[in-house]
């Protein structure tokens, strides 16, 4: 089955890892989930007459501890894909979707790498980030008020 959108190409736009000098290894490493944050966005680059379609595709990365926060590094990075779907005369707003669910997941396993591997190479061991999903319901899938009420 061919896939519904294809990356013609990704790039890293910004990249900065620090080793935290108060980190100790001795300590427990304290890993709070409102220190990292994750953000994306997908952008059309062609007319919606255009085909294929051609999205630009950015995922944004930030990891930063507090200053108590026993933790060996500080990241951030940004990774942006040239996407183009391969779905013929589709609806654009199912396109969008498709681009900022699965274009978002695919820059992200990357991401996922790319940290790890510059984190291998610092002072202390390589940070594995968590993994993270971008599906976020339609409007349609939402549970209703009347859904909601116990029975």
């Amino acid at each position: 089955m061919k896939s519904p959108l294809e990356l013609e190409r990704y790039f890293v736009s910004d990249q900065a890892v620090t080793a935290r000098n108060a980190f100790s290894s001795e300590k427990d490493i304290v890993t709070r989930i409102e220190e990292f944050s994750v953000t994306n966005e997908a952008i059309r680059m062609t007319a919606p007459e255009d085909a294929p379609a051609k999205w630009q595709v950015t995922v944004r990365i930030k990891h930063l501890p507090a200053p108590e926060t026993n933790f060996p590094y500080d990241f951030r990075l940004t990774i942006v894909g040239i996407f183009h779907s391969t779905i013929e005369n589709g609806d654009p707003a199912h396109i969008e979707r498709l681009m900022k669910i699965n274009g978002s997941s695919i820059l992200y396993g990357m991401s996922r790498e790319i940290i790890r591997a510059n984190t291998e190479r610092g002072p202390w061991s390589g940070i594995v980030i968590p993994t993270h999903s971008f599906y976020e319901p339609k409007p349609s899938e939402e549970p209703s008020v009347e859904d909601s009420k116990p029975a």
